[in-house]
């Protein structure tokens, strides 16, 4: 995901992130996942640009994702598309 941000350089753009579901299938640390989201949330931003990102659809017990998520997307600025959405769009 990093380089294909770095591929953009500074164009006008909308970005539209769905990922993290690999980060909890494979059990990566929270620690690990907040640090990754938050250099490519940092990576990401441009003045013109527009950040959305999916919001994980978590397993039982994998709750500290989704806060570090829905933190971050506020910090920098990320509209955060409701997980129930993105079920819904997967379930029709």
């Amino acid at each position: 995901a990093f380089e294909q941000v770095e591929l953009l350089g500074n164009e006008p753009s909308v970005l539209l992130f769905e990922i993290g579901g690999n980060d909890l299938l494979e059990g990566v640390p929270v620690a690990q996942f907040t640090q990754d989201l938050e250099r490519l949330f940092i990576k990401a931003r441009q003045p013109a640009r527009i950040c959305l990102m999916f919001e994980l659809p978590l397993p039982p017990l994998a709750f500290r994702y989704g806060e570090a998520q829905r933190k971050l997307a506020a910090k920098h600025g990320v509209a955060l598309i409701p997980k129930q959405k993105l079920i819904g769009v997967i379930a029709s």
